[in-house]
């Protein structure tokens, strides 16, 4: 992608070309790993900041502008997404995505993905370039004081070679019907040093996640809503009573860099030339995983099979992971790009894993080689190839993929991505215990996944599309028993999502469309998703508020949604219970001042109009019409 050097985020926008003359303003969008397709400048004088990672830190990029966005009132992590994520319908709740997606996948997977949304992974944390002490806060609440989320980033430069960060994300919620309180807490503090040649560079960090969940199982009737005494909807009756989960996971690491080269810096900063680099990263992960009822009706209806202890169900692990990787790298950069003009490097990764599944340990000793290769050649063309070889317990595993970006100005952005790759099934997938007793024991080939993807954006008419095809060879999956089982065939999954904003003077509309078409048997995702934006935007109190007063609106076909299991912590295939469509719409107003955004919002109004019930997940209510507010506010020292 095209990104530059830096983003100027509080002010009019400049071009920043190296003279910083002329003005040019582009539509800022931002995907799922918040890299920006167009950037936005502002002149020198204000806050300069970008985001980098520690794998690759020779790459920035900007850090998201305080713009009046299509998701700056989508307050809900699952809402904060392209296509939103299915879940259990409150805040906090185990989610999964609607648009079936293939992860890439490197060394031993647990198989617990439902807090995926609220976790902070390694490769995630962010480190900051400023050139100014910076605070971003954000708040937003529901109904009660238990029932909001908190996300606060702080970055500062301790001296000319070190900067310290911090990012904090808090979420409480009580839930609206019974047993169904979250809270999950999301920490990291990372340091960065770079010394004055830029000859060693080291990056230092902890992260925390902490992931508390209560599970009511869902309701136990779909009758009782339109009776006055269950106005409340804590008084519905719910399938569990005591059923928690408890998920933490702590992540130490230190990555490092030598450059026996380091080439000398101009007198504006910039450095130009030939770099060659030893790098090394240090990563300890340790964690555990509990889920338990202590309290059980003699045969329960919920748990079915899997209640093997009439006196309580657990089900407990614990991991201690430890990864080193050594890599040389060697790259070229120029002093007016935000990345190297090429970057070769080949290394090796090692990765230890003990993971305590009761009553059984399990460990997991791999070596992986890789190598990667970005190449760009100008500012509009970007190449990334890369691949790895496992062996020891990653024996003939692999992921090769490349990636072909070209920014053709007012012709648009053209990506296209092929991967392949084949991989260890999830710990949980081949075995499974619950209070010490095995569930099942499978002993599965490796999947093999490609994957294929091209992306288009012409920003004249404001149109996106991308069309993504997945092939799925020995694809694992959780029949309608919870038992996990692969399939006899290949699996094939065809995608097409069209995005297209319209404006028409202070009238904006901004839709998303998505196409998915797939084997039934295996996958069960919604035929047709879409989400849609109607609003009137315009300056206010005498042109020093920007306003937005809106309706946002969501839609998916009819389908048998997976159902969600508490004590295996997965969600699976049911044939019993259809989704129905159901037309959820949202009224907000939105605005901002300087760097102080506000919204309120009103969620789900087709509830005023209709005794439909919303579900995503079968036996899981959506909440009624309900009101949320927000602020966000920027700090520049």
């Amino acid at each position: 992608m095209s990104n530059p050097d830096l983003l100027y985020a509080q002010r009019p926008v400049k071009k920043n070309d190296g003279n910083n003359d002329g003005i040019i303003k582009k539509e800022e969008k931002i995907d799922k790993d918040n890299k920006i397709i167009n950037a936005i400048f502002s002149p020198p004088d204000s806050l300069e900041i970008s985001v980098y990672h520690a794998h690759n830190p020779e790459r920035f990029y900007p850090y998201p502008d305080s713009m009046l966005d299509h998701y700056f009132q989508q307050s809900d992590p699952v809402r904060e997404q392209l296509l939103d994520y299915t879940y259990l319908g409150s805040l906090g709740n185990p989610a999964r995505p609607t648009l079936f997606e293939v992860e890439e996948r490197k060394g031993l997977n647990i198989g617990f993905r439902q807090f995926d949304l609220y976790d902070r992974p390694l490769d995630s944390i962010r480190y900051f370039k400023v050139n100014r002490t910076f605070t971003d806060t954000y708040y937003a609440q529901g109904g009660t004081k238990d029932d909001f989320i908190f996300k606060g980033t702080f970055t500062r430069n301790l001296s000319s070679q070190w900067n310290l960060s911090l990012d904090y994300t808090r979420i409480s919620h009580i839930g609206f019907y019974s047993r169904q309180k979250s809270r999950h807490t999301a920490f990291n503090t990372n340091a960065a040093y770079r010394h004055k040649k830029n000859r060693y560079k080291a990056f230092i960090s902890y992260s925390f996640n902490d992931i508390q969940q209560q599970d009511n199982g869902g309701v136990t009737t779909d009758t009782l809503f339109d009776d006055d005494f269950y106005s409340d909807r804590t008084n519905i009756p719910i399938s569990l009573s005591n059923a928690n989960t408890r998920t933490k996971e702590h992540i130490l690491s230190y990555t490092h860099y030598y450059d026996f080269l380091a080439p000398k810096t101009d007198s504006l900063g910039k450095e130009s030339g030939r770099h060659l680099t030893l790098g090394h990263q240090f990563a300890y992960t340790p964690g555990n995983y509990k889920f338990t009822d202590k309290e059980l009706a003699e045969d329960s209806i919920y748990y079915q099979y899997l209640q093997v202890d009439n006196r309580g169900l657990r089900h407990y692990l614990n991991w201690d992971k430890i990864e080193n990787t050594f890599k040389v790298s060697t790259f070229k950069t120029e002093g007016n790009r935000n990345k190297p003009r090429d970057l070769f490097n080949v290394g090796i990764t090692h990765i230890y894993q003990k993971t305590h599944q009761e009553p059984k340990d399990t460990f997991y000793n791999a070596l992986y080689l890789f190598g990667g290769w970005d190449y760009n050649p100008i500012q509009a063309v970007d190449i990334n190839i890369y691949t790895h070889y496992g062996i020891g317990n990653a024996g003939n595993e692999y992921l090769i993929k490349g990636k072909l970006n070209f920014n053709l100005n007012k012709l648009g952005q053209l990506n296209a991505e092929v991967s392949n790759q084949r991989f260890s099934p999830d710990l949980l997938q081949g075995r499974m215990f619950i209070s010490k007793r095995e569930i099942f024991n499978n002993n599965f080939k490796k999947p093999i996944t490609t994957s294929i993807k091209a992306f288009y954006h012409l920003p004249v008419s404001k149109t996106t599309l991308r069309v993504q095809y997945h092939l799925l060879n020995n694809y694992i999956y959780y029949d309608t028993l919870g038992f996990a089982r692969q399939a006899d065939k290949g699996v094939n999954v065809l995608q097409l999502i069209l995005q297209q904003d319209f404006r028409f003077k202070k009238i904006g509309m901004e839709n998303t469309i998505a196409f998915q078409n797939t084997n039934d048997e295996f996958i069960r995702v919604p035929k047709v998703f879409m989400k849609n934006s109607l609003f009137v935007e315009g300056k206010i109190f005498k042109k020093v508020m920007l306003a937005r007063l809106g309706l946002d609106f969501r839609m998916n076909t009819s389908y048998f949604a997976d159902n969600y299991q508490a004590v295996l912590g997965q969600f699976h295939l049911q044939n019993e219970e259809k989704i129905k469509t159901y037309p959820a719409l949202d009224l907000f107003l939105s605005f901002k001042v300087q760097t102080f955004r506000a919204f309120a919002k009103m969620e789900n109004i087709t509830d005023w109009f209709t005794k439909k019930r919303y579900y995503q997940v079968p036996g899981h209510p959506m909440p009624d019409a309900h009101f949320r507010f927000g602020v966000s506010w920027r700090f520049i020292d």
